[in-house]
């Protein structure tokens, strides 16, 4: 491939202009948390490309190798390093890093990090000033983004570099007017070239004006793009083992709500992250690891009804709320680009809740992102033009989920029923009746927060099943006494049934009445042992009776139908260690307490 018209070129720092260092303000910015910030940056710019909206953006991160030699012209790169290595300006720890980038370029091969988008617009206007390229690719601070799209500061494009032991990385576009562009960028710092001091960043491609590179025939062999949309190739990508676990579990925690909602789809090298299986990668990827939360958040999205608010004529709010005596009390703040912005937290109250707040509006969600810092993880009135303007709408916003969260404690508090004597078979929430000092305390508040139960489950094993109904000792002894009574066929029967015994250990079950007056219920169910059942689910009345229940739905928490059949619901099969949430909806419109068994298969 013959490249001979085209260089790496570093500008010259004209009639004593300031000298540029390494520590590049923008590229700083995302040190230390390098990998995540990439997935971050890199997909909030491909979603604010969107082309067709009917189609979920699709972003691609792949790792390649690309021979030294096909690397474009890394002698003139290799003597910028050394340049850089032996300037009378440089610092020794900037010197540490240009003396490496020197021995990462004698390589036989290169790591490469290709991220590409798709059903995106690609990069607009090739070579023009005040394009979308120009502002990708040349510019520093500046972005053209407008109304509600995520990026506002011309900072995230910084990301890509700082996973560079280069600091260099290559552009390459097809965009909707079918130009192609290719051009290569160095973030180093000035150095002597010619007897001249140079700027920092450096260009590969057409030297006059730093152009970009605009026929396919002369790109690298490894740059291929047929359809529209935009490739960024980082150059030298940092060595690190667990890099595809770290872009997994950042497009998740950040963006999980845009691929819920089927707008986004994300490849890691040979993993999917789609809205069909979101909820397995989150048990994988999110749920070990304390600091996600995203677990939460998709329950609270996929089990919680929507309640709804207008913010200040702006536009709408939606909010999900989802009961959970293991959630931690928080809210995930999403912006309608489908990203994470931050999460509210320090509620008052002692019911445990997870919740999404989802900004809708087009006119609110333009002012949050002008109250956004350069990270976009937080909104700060005091950067919009009109900072008590823009602080009255967001505590208007915050103060519907405070008001919505409070009014969920009220209903929880005021709907408690005492069903004396039968306390084992309440639902969570309703066994908050005994004395203060056995099970609850007072804040400062003066409100009253119960303590969590735990419900012993025991086993039935006359009947081989898990229930939830208190086995008095006097039956107990009974049973025993029968069992010593038996013939020698029927031990021996029994030993056998023992020896071919499922592997189900249910340990925990609960029930969580989520609206009586629909008839809506969740049942909570933890097994230490995996296996198949049949979840039977009777009503208890006043009489200590129990009775049928007309079970109209069952769904599991990835939204799976499970069969119905009389009073009871499955198979259901449960996986070792497991916590599994059923939605159950019932016939009668009514809070009662439930009689749950699990009749092992």
């Amino acid at each position: 491939m013959v490249m001979f018209n085209y260089k790496w070129f570093f500008p010259p720092n004209a009639e004593g202009g300031q000298p540029e260092g390494l520590n590049d303000s923008g590229v700083e910015n995302f040190r230390g948390n390098q990998i995540e910030s990439l997935a971050r940056e890199i997909i909030q710019n491909s979603t604010d490309a969107r082309k067709n909206y009917n189609n979920p953006v699709k972003v691609t991160f792949n790792k390649l190798y690309v021979e030294n030699d096909s690397f474009p012209k890394t002698e003139e790169l290799l003597n910028a390093f050394k340049s850089c290595s032996n300037y009378k300006r440089t610092p020794v720890d900037a010197k540490k890093f240009f003396d490496n980038g020197i021995e990462v370029l004698k390589q036989n091969k290169l790591s490469f990090l290709k991220i590409s988008d798709f059903n995106t617009t690609g990069l607009s206007g090739v070579n023009q000033e005040a394009s979308n390229w120009e502002d990708l690719v040349k510019s520093v601070g500046i972005s053209n983004k407008g109304g509600s799209s995520g990026g506002s500061f011309g900072i995230g494009k910084s990301a890509p570099f700082a996973c560079s032991e280069l600091r260099t990385v290559f552009y390459s576009t097809l965009n909707e007017n079918g130009e192609y562009g290719f051009q290569g960028v160095s973030r180093l710092a000035s150095h002597e070239q010619n007897q001249s001091e140079t700027r920092g960043t450096g260009f590969f491609g057409i030297k006059k004006d730093t152009q970009a590179i605009t026929d396919p025939a002369n790109f690298p062999k490894w740059v291929n793009r047929d359809e529209y949309g935009t490739d960024v190739y980082i150059a030298a990508f940092l060595s690190d083992k667990n890099w595809k676990e770290k872009i997994i579990t950042a497009v998740i925690e950040n963006f999980f709500i845009a691929v819920y909602e089927e707008n986004l789809i994300v490849e890691v090298d040979d993993i999917v992250i789609s809205s069909s299986n979101l909820k397995s990668l989150i048990d994988k990827y999110i749920k070990p690891i304390k600091k996600y939360y995203a677990d939460e958040f998709f329950s609270a999205i996929t089990f919680g009804e929507p309640k709804k608010a207008d913010i200040e004529g702006l536009g709408e709010v939606q909010l999900y709320l989802k009961k959970d005596d293991d959630f931690s009390k928080k809210v995930a703040m999403v912006r309608n680009t489908g990203m994470k912005i931050t999460h509210m937290q320090n509620f008052r109250g002692g019911t445990k809740f997870s919740g999404v707040l989802i900004i809708r509006g087009d006119k609110l969600n333009e002012l949050l992102r002008k109250t956004e810092p350069p990270a976009h993880n937080k909104w700060e009135a005091s950067r919009h033009e009109n900072p008590k303007y823009a602080e009255k709408v967001i505590k208007n916003m915050e103060g519907f989920v405070r008001k919505t969260v409070r009014d969920m404690n009220k209903v929880m508090d005021s709907t408690t029923i005492n069903f004396k004597g039968f306390n084992q078979f309440l639902p969570d929430h309703l066994n908050e009746d005994t004395p203060l000092d056995d099970k609850g305390f007072e804040n400062n508040n003066k409100e009253y927060i119960p303590k969590s139960m735990k419900i012993s489950v025991r086993r039935n094993k006359k009947k081989n099943r898990q229930t939830l109904a208190n086995q008095t000792d006097k039956r107990s002894k009974s049973e025993s006494n029968n069992n010593k009574n038996k013939t020698k066929g029927e031990n021996k029967e029994t030993s056998s049934k023992a020896k071919n015994k499922n592997k189900l250990k249910v340990t925990r079950i609960r029930s969580i009445a989520v609206d009586e007056t629909r008839g809506i219920y969740d049942l909570k169910i933890k097994a230490s042992g995996g296996g198949v059942g049949n979840v039977e689910l009777n009503f208890v009345g006043e009489d200590a009776k129990t009775y049928k229940t007309n079970i109209i739905s069952a769904v599991d928490d990835t939204n799976k139908q499970i069969d119905i059949g009389d009073s009871s619901i499955g198979p259901v099969t449960f996986k070792k260690n497991e916590k599994k949430v059923i939605r159950i909806t019932f016939g009668e419109q009514l809070r009662a307490s439930l009689e749950v068994k699990i009749n092992e298969g």
